[in-house]
């Protein structure tokens, strides 16, 4: 495929400063039901070789980490992450109320090495004015080390006082310093620590108010050189509920702006101030979009760093996803950002781990497990589950799956996919709603924005390096629910990420995987005929459903006022 960019949008402003991005993104949607976009581009059939392979292994269950998606992260030191927001439960639900049920109202210390984790405070007790925002879900996030600032931007929640959910127009930020060396002190009794980290916090010059940063389900990053710039999502008001009253509106958008501080104090005050936001006259509006994985890489044409947004959730009026990039690179004093309708993805649809890789010539973005428009591999039960739901007409072509892609785009701007035959272990359905995690101890491997790339030429051949970790997200028992709006959970789950230097085994060209539309294709001899005009296929014992786990509870009678497809994210 001919990588050709178009027509750039781009905006010129004064550097700033910044750092790093975690970003983490709003599920749901309340879109007309259309099938989703099949693929257009011709598929490579051939296999390109990747020159690393990467290997996931789970820590040991149970255990004693929380279970959580949607988080906020701070990558302190190789022994310690701070954590808040995000969600306790699984993907939302559509019921008439509760769909947004189960906040994590905790901050959290995690210990990746030893596998613990400590409870620092309950932000739900803080003043509201950073009690709501801190609680919220889908916030966008930023952690800059070298000025012990953590940038906490809107995110979609509750109002407490008012029982009303929005979209907050706030940007927090957190000393870490002093709140990682609060989460550590074994002489504070709990109540010491609520007490210690309210007061690091609640400070009033850590909070500023602006109605531009009402956005959730978007990205927060920075340019090189200091330019912030808060990338895409939308402002949701209202009660997440399909049967009640809400306003959605996508940005559609790029935001740059710069962050100033002021004063003498310890923190000392901050400000924003925002410049004319980078719009797309494409009629296709590719860039409404949420929910996505995104993450700084190597542009292979030029060598330049860039930050890639794919996939993202919803083209407007459809239930599917974006299946191209776009791009947005600069240097602090002018950004551009590219959509590149020229790649049709088959993975990496919704916001999932990347972890990125570059090898002097080309790029590479694996990317592991999440929700996509083609799979792979699926066991049994998976397989039989698929099957019913799509006969039902429930399928509403976005399945979680087990896969893990690589997506390789060259020097001369071709890209190629590949799919690797071994799937996540166990045949988990992970990686939704969660990022890749940098490893700090081997940093001399990464380059880039906060040391976000692998950098394969510091590797040896058959060099092995834990490079990072993967934690929490959704946890689905099927690729799509057993009932309308169930059968996910938040997982706990630590994978530790190994990179070898050396040709990934068992892969194969993309171009081979199912698309998630329409009837399965697969062991149609399972299908019962169905007598003239009695309605879908329907399927023999043994049905995985009557036996799910915990999750999976059924629907009571007439809770549901319209049918639901798929899982409506």
């Amino acid at each position: 495929m001919r990588y050709l960019r178009p027509v750039a949008s781009s905006v010129v402003v004064p550097e700033g400063n910044l750092r790093l991005v975690l970003p983490l993104f709003l599920a749901f949607s309340l879109m007309a039901t259309t099938p989703a976009t099949a693929q257009t581009t011709p598929p490579v059939q051939t296999t390109p070789t990747i020159p690393y392979t990467l290997t996931f292994v789970a820590a040991p269950q149970p255990s004693t980490l929380p279970a959580l998606h949607s988080y906020c992260l701070a990558n302190v030191s190789p022994t310690q992450w701070l954590i808040l927001g995000g969600r306790l439960q699984g993907l939302h639900q559509f019921n008439p109320s509760g769909n947004f049920a189960g906040p994590n109202t905790m901050l959290w210390s995690v210990n990746p090495v030893a596998g613990t984790s400590v409870q620092v405070a309950d932000l739900s007790q803080l003043s509201a004015s950073f009690a709501d925002p801190l609680t919220a879900t889908n916030q966008q996030c930023e952690y800059h080390p070298e000025s012990n600032a953590w940038y906490i931007v809107g995110g979609y929640g509750v109002i407490h006082a008012t029982g009303q959910y929005t979209t907050f127009p706030t940007i927090i930020r957190i000393p870490v310093s002093q709140v990682a060396a609060a989460a550590t002190n074994t002489t504070y009794t709990a109540a010491q620590r609520q007490a210690a980290v309210a007061g690091i916090i609640t400070n009033p010059v850590n909070l500023v108010t602006n109605n531009a940063l009402k956005v959730t389900g978007g990205s927060l990053s920075h340019t090189a050189a200091g330019l912030e710039f808060l990338a895409f999502g939308q402002d949701f008001e209202g009660n997440y509920n399909p049967f009640g009253s809400f306003t959605q509106t996508y940005t559609n958008q790029v935001l740059p702006f710069v962050i100033s501080t002021t004063g003498t104090a310890n923190p000392p005050a901050f400000s924003i101030k925002t410049y004319d936001p980078i719009t797309s006259s494409d009629s296709t509006m590719p860039w409404n979009r949420r929910d996505f994985a995104s993450g700084y890489d190597v542009d292979p044409t030029t060598g330049l760093e860039r930050y890639s947004v794919f996939g993202g959730v919803f083209p407007p009026g459809k239930i599917a996803a974006y299946d191209f990039p776009v791009y947005i690179t600069g240097n602090g004093v002018s950004i551009a950002v590219n959509s590149d309708h020229n790649l049709s993805q088959h993975f990496g649809f919704y916001e999932s781990p990347i972890i990125s890789v570059w090898d002097g010539s080309s790029i590479y973005h694996t990317f592991f497990g999440g929700i996509g428009h083609f799979f792979l591999n699926q066991t049994a039960d998976q397989a039989t589950v698929y099957k019913m739901v799509t006969a039902q007409g429930r399928n509403d072509g976005m399945p979680f799956i087990e896969d893990v892609a690589t997506l390789l785009e060259n020097s001369s701007g071709q890209y190629q996919e590949v799919v690797s035959q071994d799937p996540i272990p166990g045949g988990l359905l992970h990686g939704a709603s969660v990022d890749f995690i940098p490893n700090l101890s081997v940093a001399s491997h990464f380059q880039g924005t906060e040391n976000s790339v692998v950098n394969l030429s510091t590797f040896t051949d058959g060099e092995k390096e834990l490079i990072g970790y993967i934690y929490g997200g959704i946890e689905a028992t099927f690729p799509l629910p057993c009932y309308p709006s169930h059968g996910t959970i938040a997982t706990n789950t630590l994978y530790s990420v190994y990179l070898s230097k050396g040709p990934w085994p068992n892969l194969v060209p993309a171009s081979t995987a199912t698309e998630a539309s329409g009837v399965y294709p697969h062991n149609t001899a399972a299908v019962q005929p169905a007598a003239p005009n009695s309605g879908p296929p329907v399927y023999t014992p043994p049905n995985p459903c009557a036996t799910a786990p915990i999750g999976l509870t059924k629907l009571p009678p007439k809770s549901v006022k319209k049918p639901i497809q798929g899982n409506q994210r």
